[in-house]
């Protein structure tokens, strides 16, 4: 894993894609340089983001044979993956099972207590949904 740091932030490079020969560097492509420490790599494309976008763009760039370094800030899928859109959805569902619970009779279904929502076990549930899906995306 290569480190990327510029004025204001730190970024980490999660994935580095083939290697290119040294003499078949195509001339259209501007090089961009990755410097750590003493250590300076060469790559076609470095994407910065690995949100949507950011995963298929560097296969697809690898796929043609470039040197691709993708950077992310902090976790890979962006913001819909982290704390858009996969956490809403899994707080959605368990106010939904909260929901329907309370309206067991509605159903003909007669529980002996009210239903109670632990919202640590809601919170962490919805962190650990985002988390399995980072890790899908990372594999």
């Amino acid at each position: 894993m290569f480190v990327f740091r510029s004025p204001s932030k730190v970024f980490r490079v999660i994935r580095v894609g083939a290697q290119a020969a040294c003499n078949q560097t195509p001339k259209s492509l501007l090089q961009v340089f990755l410097i750590r420490g003493d250590i300076m790599q060469t790559f076609d494309a470095i994407i910065v983001g690995a949100g949507q976008a950011g995963p298929p763009l560097a296969a697809r760039l690898t796929g043609a044979g470039m040197t691709v370094a993708l950077v992310e800030r902090e976790h890979v899928g962006g913001t819909c993956v982290n704390v858009g859109c996969t956490p809403t959805k899994t707080l959605v569902a368990s106010a939904r099972v909260a929901h329907v619970t309370r309206r067991a009779a509605d159903y003909g279904v007669v529980l002996q207590t009210d239903p109670v929502v632990d919202m640590v076990r809601v919170r962490d549930r919805a962190i650990g949904v985002a988390a399995d899906s980072r890790a899908k995306l990372q594999a």
